[in-house]
């Protein structure tokens, strides 16, 4: 009889903190993240990052993609940001590709970055 092991099921893990809940301090995620409550601090994500509509994050929030759907004061660092219709940043936000919903408020500077583009020079004939 030949036992083979099943591999465990891949599982799409978002670490949550609830509405209700505070929290001081810097953040560090690889996991997805979703920001219900208040966090005072910066943030450090390599995923995604949601926050509810009654989130407060007050700090510099860096994330691949940040889906914003409550209040951050402070600076927002991104490739990807979507500021939904109940979402507020008061600061700056750096980003590659930012989107407005309508009612969506923004108040800072915002600097679209990109990457280089690679340019392929042809020689002149003569």
């Amino acid at each position: 009889m030949k036992i083979t092991k099943s591999k465990p099921a891949e599982t799409h893990v978002m670490s949550t903190i609830s509405a209700g809940t505070k929290f001081t301090g810097n953040l560090d995620a690889n996991a997805a993240l979703r920001i219900d409550g208040e966090l005072d601090g910066d943030i450090n994500s390599t995923n995604k990052l949601v926050t509810g509509v009654d989130s407060l994050i007050t700090g510099t929030v860096k994330s691949e993609e940040i889906l914003i759907g409550g209040k951050i004061k402070g600076m927002v660092n991104a490739t990807k940001v979507i500021l939904q219709s109940t979402g507020f940043v008061d600061g700056d936000i750096k980003a590659k590709e930012i989107v407005i919903e309508a009612g969506g408020m923004f108040n800072g500077a915002c600097e679209m970055t990109q990457s280089t583009p690679t340019i392929a020079l042809k020689a002149k004939q003569a």
